[in-house]
């Protein structure tokens, strides 16, 4: 005998017991009482009692041999036989219900693994097509800024071309956004704050945008990344903010920081000695500009400040939306 078997059989056995014992005190509590009561009682009423406690020792008989030979021998057996790994031996001896259980158990089983293959096929599915549709949105993206461009050199003014370019660098800087969530594999839809930052930053640079070193320093850690709705409204802030200082001052210098806080909230900020300028102020502080970042703090639920200087610009955010 195998030690799993031996386990089984005194496993039954301690169990056995245990229901023995039980019935045993409970039939002794009534049988006391019984014994009080005919001591106090006439003999016609204790005879009664007596039948009364007769038939009640009956009946929890019946229930414990019912309880034995129904519920704990063949669980016993089927204990045995498994832990001898001879489960085949005891199949043909299984009451019904304990094979009803048996094949509702394996439908609930063969129920759940074909839920869960049919979620995993649709989560799959669903990565595949938002992958598609971030490509799609990429390459209509591109086109737009190519016509843009060509209608910038083609341009008959300056403030036309200036406008055209405007405009290319927000549609370059949503080609961003979608460009990193189609190479996101995982389909997970977050964006590298670093890859972002920096893909902002080469946006700026000559007037085709070839600059070897763009006038834009990211410290940003390699591992902070962004969700879709939030990084969206981040390359706009960074887009409007880098484009105001190069516009007031063609060698400004523009630094960029994101770090990610103790209560997992990240930290923007975004300075350059060129925001303090009269006339740059004064554009961040009236206007279709000091619109647009408002609008986009708000899209992030927070709020942009200032420094004190005049200098630079904090935005704490949460880091999941």
């Amino acid at each position: 005998m195998t030690e799993r078997a031996r386990f089984a059989r005194l496993a039954l056995r301690q169990a056995r017991a245990r229901i023995l014992l039980a019935l045993a005190l409970v039939g002794i509590v009534p049988l006391a009482t019984l014994v009080l009561l005919e001591r106090a009682a006439s003999d016609r009423m204790a005879t009664s009692l007596g039948i009364a406690a007769a038939l009640a020792l009956a009946v929890m008989a019946a229930i414990a041999w019912f309880a034995d030979q129904k519920l704990v021998r063949p669980i016993g057996r089927l204990m045995r036989h498994l832990a001898e790994d001879r489960p085949s031996d005891y199949a043909d001896a299984q009451p019904r219900w304990m094979l009803q259980v048996d094949k509702r158990m394996g439908e609930a089983t063969d129920r759940l693994t074909s839920d869960r293959i049919a979620l995993g096929d649709a989560l799959a599915l669903q990565k595949q097509l938002t992958r598609e549709v971030h490509h799609r949105v990429k390459n209509n993206l591109q086109i737009v800024a190519s016509l843009l461009n060509l209608h910038r050199r083609g341009a008959v003014s300056d403030d036309a071309a200036a406008a055209f370019r405007t405009i290319q660098n927000r549609v370059d800087a949503l080609t961003s956004v979608h460009r990193h969530l189609v190479s996101s594999g995982d389909g997970a839809d977050r964006v590298s704050a670093r890859q972002l930052a920096e893909d902002i930053s080469g946006i700026f640079g000559d007037t085709d945008g070839l600059c070897e070193r763009p006038p834009v320093f990211a410290t940003i850690p390699a591992a902070l990344t962004l969700a879709q709705d939030i990084a969206l409204p981040i390359a706009f802030l960074l887009t409007e903010l880098i484009e105001l200082a190069l516009r007031h001052d063609a060698d400004a210098i523009v630094q960029i920081a994101i770090t990610g806080a103790s209560d997992g909230n990240m930290v923007l900020t975004v300075g350059s000695a060129v925001f303090a300028k009269p006339d740059c102020n004064a554009a961040l502080t009236e206007g279709y500009l000091a619109r647009v970042l408002a609008g986009l703090s708000r899209q992030l639920r927070t709020e942009l400040v200032r420094s004190d200087d005049r200098t630079g610009f904090t935005l704490v955010f949460a880091g999941d939306n």
